[in-house]
């Protein structure tokens, strides 16, 4: 079954050093993912948990790049906790503990983390690290993407949650990347 074309095109990526990135360095497939933790019901949980298990199965082959899409006091959070070196811990806190992202409950978190709360706080509260949501937001405009969750697979883009679209567009791509070597 080949990947729908209604669902899926195909565009360059834009990923740096300072991206927040799991995986293998050298991983052959990169997987962007946009979305946000929110209160508002969205499907980014399971997204999320989903990507995890991307790491795992294709562990040498698959690094994930985390675009934050829409912004919510959740993006803010995470990145100031990364700013202290914590964002996958917070990344994975706000995965673990469900839906009440308010200030409050990131405070919370972040003393549960070891972050210096004074730091995140002060963070947090003067929007100090909206340019690089703000750089997610207008990556995830320039690609025309409307909703969350949002995938590329190098450059191929899946929108909503149809992990078996993912799965299909990690394994064609292996596949291909197997036959030329």
């Amino acid at each position: 079954n080949p990947l729908s074309t209604s669902s899926v095109k195909t565009y360059g990526m834009r990923v740096s050093d300072s991206d927040w990135i799991r995986g293998a360095d050298n991983a052959r497939i990169t997987v962007v993912g946009f979305c946000a933790f929110s209160d508002v019901a969205t499907p980014c949980t399971n997204y999320y948990t989903y990507l995890k298990t991307l790491l795992t199965t294709y562990q040498d082959d698959v690094r994930i790049v985390y675009k934050h899409l829409p912004k919510e006091v959740s993006s803010s959070a995470l990145e100031c906790a990364g700013v202290q070196g914590k964002f996958f811990e917070m990344h994975d806190k706000m995965l673990s503990e469900g839906k009440n992202y308010t200030v409050a409950s990131m405070n919370i978190w972040a003393e549960s983390l070891g972050l210096d709360t004074t730091a995140f706080a002060a963070c947090l509260n003067n929007n100090e690290e909206d340019d690089r949501v703000t750089a997610d937001i207008l990556y995830a405009d320039l690609l025309f993407i409307q909703a969350v969750p949002a995938t590329l697979v190098n450059g191929t883009i899946i929108t909503g949650t149809q992990t078996s679209l993912i799965t299909k567009a990690i394994e064609d791509q292996l596949s291909e990347l197997n036959s030329l070597n």
